[in-house]
């Protein structure tokens, strides 16, 4: 059901944007395949938007940051100002 329903909302807002898998590559490299909330080294991080797609964001390299999959998770569409988990990180977007 979460899955159709996100598939849903796809469909409503289509992406802005592309990040290319040579851009998604050097994003990675340069975190040091490190996830950008928790700062652990992964080797299958995941893209996460830091302004959720949901709330207006784009899919583009601006707006991409590696994230591990037990933080984009917990994050979800939230604003990293408004998950309290996340407050603390050294770059906070708004």
């Amino acid at each position: 059901r979460v899955r159709a329903d996100a598939q849903k909302r796809a469909t409503r807002n289509p992406l802005i944007g592309k990040v290319t898998a040579e851009e998604w590559a050097d994003i990675k490299v340069s975190t040091g395949h490190r996830c950008y909330y928790c700062e652990k080294y992964i080797v299958n991080l995941t893209m996460d938007h830091v302004i959720p797609i949901t709330r207006g964001g784009h899919h583009t390299k601006e707006n991409i940051v590696p994230a591990c999959r037990s933080c984009n998770s917990s994050k979800g569409n939230k604003l990293v100002k408004d998950h309290p988990d996340l407050d603390d990180i050294s770059m906070v977007f708004a």
